[in-house]
């Protein structure tokens, strides 16, 4: 009898070392959620604190308002030499959403939350700048790769716009 006791006691023993053991790993898992879903917040309040400057508005509404036919005249207008300050700002705004387009291809941050904030000025920049872009990758053509995976994420949260009708896009 008494070794029967034991017997049961060991098995409780295993089987209580189980139950605890599950319960530490979902406890674990819901911490580890915790801690991913704590750093794409951080992640998205860095993404919102270089969007709501001004420069970036007003980075973002040059190049939106530039006026050019194809990647030549691109480059007479706005090229570095021909205007650095112009040039600096379509690069500040192309590198933003190559770097946002980064951070989604790797699942690093969610699509909707780009397209919350920039959803319709990444289409139509990339819808607009198209020609300068396949101008540029003639020299490179991985330049700006992650700014296309962007577009193409947003596209399938928005339908495309038509530049035409930027003219009800608020910046």
């Amino acid at each position: 009898m008494l070794q029967s006791v034991s017997y049961i006691a060991g098995a409780l023993g295993v089987f209580i070392g189980a139950v605890y053991y599950v319960i530490t790993l979902r406890a674990q898992q819901n911490n580890m959620k915790t801690t991913l879903e704590t750093r794409q917040a951080q992640l998205f309040m860095g993404i919102y604190q270089t969007y709501v400057t001004k420069e970036l508005h007003r980075d973002i509404e040059f190049v939106l308002n530039a006026q050019f036919a194809d990647f030549e005249e691109f480059l007479s207008r706005y090229g570095p030499k021909s205007n650095p300050e112009g040039h600096a700002s379509f690069d500040s705004v192309i590198s933003y959403f190559e770097g946002l387009g980064s951070l989604v291809r790797r699942g690093l941050i969610d699509p909707s939350y780009v397209v919350e904030l920039l959803g319709l000025e990444v289409l139509y920049t990339h819808q607009k700048y198209q020609p300068v872009l396949s101008g540029m990758r003639k020299a490179n053509p991985m330049l700006f790769s992650d700014f296309d995976a962007l577009y193409e994420s947003v596209k399938r949260f928005i339908p495309e716009p038509r530049l035409e009708e930027r003219h009800s896009m608020h910046l």
